[in-house]
Parts: structure tokens; sequence; C-alpha cells
């Protein structure tokens, strides 16, 4: 359940716009989630352990109580583009988390902000925050964050960067169930370093790349059990999207490409491709329109991580080697007058190169099944 409320006011009428002294206002969130998991016949194989008093049934039930209040002052002004934009505030947060109705924890974080954007003409644009948190198992948590935008004649260029450290998350430190029991609050924060640019012509062209530093990276292991790397891990994605037209043929192709220092923590496939074709044909002196086209999604092989339903949390695994397998789907698009037709097989190619299609470890793609649907625009 989630309930938000805003309120605000102008130290001066909003009208006048010769003398702005800004606004205060005050943002509330209001969240509260509960996740429960059940297994009637829990396997011994599939756990590593059994806490609850009852081996012969598994069910675990967690609460989430969140509440956040943002008190805060800004220059902007609404329907006002302005050079230079100021925002401070404070955020309060208490999260309570409950397990099995007995267990509680109470985690509260007080975080202090400022931005800053300058918008010096219509083409280019800064912004910068920074952020400093203290509270229960975040350790004076550091944020510094900035991004740049410029419009050229050739495209757009955007650049960000971010630098911040933060707890490594409440279910790493803290987990009591029926199967899992850790109480790691000695973890140390992890620290993140990432900057990145990107860039869209208008010839259709995308594309960016991004550098991420960790130390201190936290997960899940083989055991299912949090682990932490103390040594730096490096991350480096680059990425290309070109769309084109040729005759009635239309084109999109996407390529990524990413490198990870140490592959035995952090499991990414190196190379990743989508590849996308359709045909057009107006037909009986264009009272129908068809779109006939196919999707190939791709992946390079590797050891993707395993998911642990008990936790909703993945972890590290080597016996399954997930990936380098082409899924297609093949589609038609008709339309006649208002009516939109829409007809797709996924997966045409289920059983042809094989049953070994997973991109999660024990959880297999969907065999080869269809899609359809109609939309039809009425008069009012």
């Amino acid at each position: 359940m989630w309930v938000y409320a805003s309120q605000y006011f102008y130290l001066l009428s909003p009208e006048n716009y010769n003398v702005s002294l800004g606004k205060f206002g005050m943002d509330t969130y209001y969240n509260r989630s509960k996740y429960q998991y059940w297994d009637e016949d829990p396997d011994t194989l599939r756990y590593p352990a059994f806490f609850s008093p009852d081996s012969t049934n598994t069910f675990d039930s967690t609460s989430v109580t969140r509440i956040m209040n943002d008190l805060y002052w800004t220059s902007s002004k609404a329907g006002k583009e302005r050079l230079l934009n100021i925002k401070g505030g404070v955020i309060v947060q208490n999260m309570a988390v409950h397990h099995h109705d007995t267990v509680s924890y109470q985690l509260n974080w007080l975080t202090t902000y400022g931005e800053i954007s300058l918008n010096p003409d219509s083409v280019t644009s800064v912004w910068a925050k920074v952020a400093l948190t203290a509270g229960t198992n975040a350790a004076e948590n550091f944020l510094l964050q900035g991004t740049a935008k410029r419009k050229f004649s050739f495209g757009n260029l955007n650049a960000s960067v971010k630098a911040y450290n933060s707890d490594p998350g409440f279910a790493l430190l803290n987990m009591y169930s029926s199967h899992y029991k850790w109480n790691l609050l000695g973890f140390k924060d992890i620290r993140n370093f990432e900057m990145g640019i990107n860039f869209l012509n208008d010839k259709n062209t995308q594309g960016g790349i991004r550098y991420n530093t960790v130390y201190n990276h936290t997960y899940l292991d083989q055991s299912i059990l949090p682990a932490q790397e103390s040594s730096s891990i490096h991350l480096l994605r680059a990425w290309v999207t070109q769309d084109f037209s040729l005759w009635k043929i239309d084109f999109s192709a996407k390529a990524v490409y990413q490198y990870v220092s140490n592959r035995d923590i952090i499991r990414l496939p190196e190379f990743m491709g989508k590849l996308s074709f359709q045909f057009y044909q107006p037909m009986f002196d264009n009272a129908l329109y068809t779109r006939i086209g196919f999707d190939v999604l791709y992946t390079s092989g590797f050891y993707g991580d395993a998911y642990a339903p008990a936790l909703k949390q993945f972890y590290l695994q080597d016996t399954k080697k997930t990936g380098n397998y082409p899924f297609v789907d093949a589609y038609i698009k008709l339309q006649v007058k208002r009516a939109r037709i829409f007809v797709m097989f996924t997966h045409v190619n289920s059983g042809l190169l094989g049953y070994d299609y997973y991109l999660t470890p024990h959880y297999p793609m969907k065999d080869r099944y269809l899609k359809y649907g109609v939309s039809w625009f009425f008069h009012d």
C-alpha cells in the first residue's frame, strides 16, 4: 500500500516574477508491504538448514513499513525557466521490519542534501547533488552526483558522474527465516564510483559507454550466504543502437558489450544483441496496412546467478551455464481503418536448437506460444 502527500507554500506570491524567495515544502511517503513464502513439502537438498521448529512445513512472513518525510526549500518556480535553481532539505526515514510478527527491527535515517541546476541557454543544462546520511546501518553514507546535457548540431550529448557509499542492504545484513539466519553488522560499506556518456543524433543512432568501480561488493555466494569482496571490481559497458529504413523494410539493431574485471564475483554476459526486422506493405488501395516482422534476442554464454525464492535474492552458481541461445519472435500487424489486429508467435524456434534455453538457472524460458490482440477505435 502506497500513500503520498505533498504540500508547499511560496514565501512571496508566485505571480510576482520580479522577486522570488522560493518556497518551502514537505513530501510524505508511506509504504507497507508484506511478503510471504511457504513450502508444504520442504526438501532438505533445496535448503541449507532448518531453523523452524516444524521441519515438515515452511512458512515465512515478513512485513516492512516505511515512512519518509522530505522537508525542503527550493528557489525553482513552476512554469518558469530559471538560470539558476537551488534546492536543499532534510529527509527523515523510518523503516520497521517484522519477521513472523515476533522478531522486529527498527531502522532510522537522517539525510541532509543540496542540489543546484544551471541552465545558461536553451541547449545546455548542468545539475549536481550532494547528500550525507547517518543512522541505523548507514554509517554516514555519502552521495555526490552530477549530470551535464548539451545539444549540438550533430546530436545530443549527456554525461554523468556519481560517487557514493552505502550499506549492503538490510536483507544481506539481517535475516531470520525458516532456512536462513544471519546478523552481519560487521560488513563494511559499499563504495561506488560510476561515470558515463551517451549520445543521440537525428540519424536514429544512440550509444554510450559507462564505467563503474565498486569496493566491498556484497553478494550471496554459492552456499547462499552473504559474502563481501574487499578488492575493487571494475565494470565497463558500451552499447549502440541504430534504426534505419530501406524501401519498405525497417531495421533496428542494438549491441551491448560488458567487461568485468572479476567474473568470479559479478556474472554478466560479455555480449548482448537484439535485431528487429519489419516489412511494411499497404494493400487493397491502402485499405489494409500490414507489417510482418521478427525480433531476435541473443546473449553470450555465462554462469548466470541462480534465484533463491525463499530470500527473493540471486546467488552465485557454477553448475549451469546460461545464454548462447537466440530467442526469435515472429509477428504480423494489420490495420483496417480504425481496427488494429496483432498476432505474435513468441519463441518460434523453441525445440529446434535443443531445449537448453535458460536466462536464469532452473527457470526455463517459455516454449512456443501464440499471443494476439484487437484494438478498435469507435466514434464518440
